[in-house]
């Protein structure tokens, strides 16, 4: 069954059409190395599960099987799942799901739209071979090339000149911006409070109601007693940024600075300014792909695939360079 068949992505047939002339170009030999099909796939499964037994294919399968691949049981011995995993360098055991040629469709379809809110190639593809192995990058590239929502919100953004901005570590400084969502009525919600760490570049978000400072500050102090405060909380001079009740959160934790940027220049606010359009982009994606007006029930999850994108400054997703782990 094709899970992509409701989304605008390219169709299981085109897809299938763009891999076989791909293939065509490729020897046999090079096929196997870039691709599992089913039948290697299951060849594998039984080889590894009986590894004694000689009939099961030649004897370079045998050894291409026990050198390049282990199996990993997920479930219990009343319910086995079985996982095909990867060896890398025949020694190194790797936590990558062997993804067998025929399940690719349906799993970048997963990785684009679901898991990475409809991020280029490069991003797409890095957050693919996190997960599975033998997911050749062309194909991602060939995937997400036709996929109608990339096409039809690719952003040119205008260079920002200015001076650039050095974070060292987490919480350093931390940037704060009001995002409008009026035009999407969601109940009594017209508003997203977007709170972004410079260093890692990981997000927080809330809905709001209005954007009096009180709602402002609630989402602070929420984010502050789990994560810890900032020394640096940057904002634009908006009128829910310099009321009284900011300063009397703030004063809460010794150390913490507020700094005003400066009005009508969002180049002072480049980091998050530029993540309020992405921001944007994907919930409004979000909400056309599953049909639904309530963007504050999609916030939580377009919020949690920006943190897991990979990001080209620091080579690393913001949740890794905050929790020092992958995503399970």
């Amino acid at each position: 069954m094709d899970t992509n068949s409701d989304l605008s992505f390219i169709s299981r047939a085109a897809f299938d059409q763009l891999v076989s002339e791909f293939l065509s170009s490729r020897k046999p030999k090079q096929q196997r190395k870039a691709i599992i099909t089913q039948k290697d796939y299951d060849l594998i499964i039984s080889i590894l599960k009986n590894p004694k037994d000689m009939s099961n294919g030649t004897a370079k399968d045998r050894f291409w099987a026990k050198n390049n691949f282990y199996l990993h049981d997920l479930g219990t011995p009343h319910n086995p799942i079985i996982q095909l995993m990867e060896i890398k360098n025949a020694k190194e055991r790797t936590d990558r799901v062997i993804c067998p040629f025929q399940n690719l469709y349906n799993v970048l379809g997963k990785m684009h739209g679901s898991s990475q809110q409809h991020s280029g190639s490069k991003k797409t593809y890095e957050a693919v071979s996190r997960q599975y192995a033998y997911v050749p990058r062309s194909f991602v590239e060939l995937y997400v090339a036709q996929c109608t929502q990339c096409c039809t919100r690719r952003n040119f953004p205008a260079p920002i000149i200015g001076k650039t901005i050095i974070s060292k570590k987490f919480l350093q400084r931390v940037q704060i911006d009001l995002v409008s969502f009026e035009k999407y009525l969601d109940k009594e919600y017209h508003y997203i409070a977007h709170l972004r760490d410079h260093f890692s570049q990981f997000s927080w978000t809330c809905p709001l109601c209005t954007k009096e400072a009180s709602e402002v500050s609630a989402f602070l102090f929420s984010v502050f007693t789990v994560f810890g405060p900032p020394c640096i909380l940057q904002s634009d001079n908006g009128r829910e940024f310099t009321v009284q009740v900011i300063y009397e959160l703030v004063s809460l934790w010794k150390g913490v600075h507020i700094i005003n940027g400066c009005p009508r220049h969002p180049q002072s606010q480049g980091l998050v300014e530029n993540a309020n359009k992405t921001l944007k982009n994907a919930l409004s994606t979000w909400m056309e792909d599953n049909q639904q007006r309530d963007w504050s029930v999609g916030l939580p999850i377009v919020t949690y695939a920006m943190n897991i994108r990979h990001s080209r400054p620091t080579k690393y997703t913001p949740y890794e360079l905050v929790f020092g782990q992958h995503p399970l």
